[in-house]
């Protein structure tokens, strides 16, 4: 078995600042609520305080921290919020998500897992994605 670690420093950083976010999101949505007469934001804009962090927190919790392999050639992809399951003979392909700076996706047909490019021993990881999978398309890795 495989163990592959997310490597970010300062990822801490990055849930601080998102609670920050939160809180200061959660004080709009109240002050909207309570007090839109006295210079508050519009009633309309408070699902969108509540909805806004909710998205960025799921997003940031289903980035995956771990990714294992074990000897059946069965990767997890391992995040706080779920675990992806696939073989390695299934990917189709790995290649640099559009907009998102550092990000990855692996396609393996019937779904795909983004994933932030940055795991100690990645290129061991890839080299037995090839050697089990010659078609495995790989861009930008």
């Amino acid at each position: 078995m495989h163990t592959y670690k997310l490597y970010v420093p300062g990822k801490w950083l990055i849930f601080i600042i998102l609670g920050l976010q939160t809180c200061v999101f959660a004080a709009m949505a109240v002050w909207g609520l309570v007090a839109p007469e006295r210079g508050g934001p519009p009633v309309l804009l408070t699902p969108f305080f509540i909805l806004f962090p909710a998205l960025l927190w799921y997003q940031a919790l289903s980035v995956p921290h771990t990714i294992v392999l074990d000897l059946d050639n069965n990767v997890s992809f391992i995040s706080v919020l779920r675990t992806k399951r696939f073989n390695l003979s299934e990917v189709k392909s790995i290649r640099p998500r559009g907009n998102h700076f550092g990000f990855f996706v692996v396609d393996f047909g019937h779904g795909k897992q983004r994933f932030l490019g940055q795991f100690t021993g990645f290129h061991d990881f890839l080299a037995r994605l090839k050697a089990v999978n010659v078609n495995a398309v790989l861009l930008g890795c």
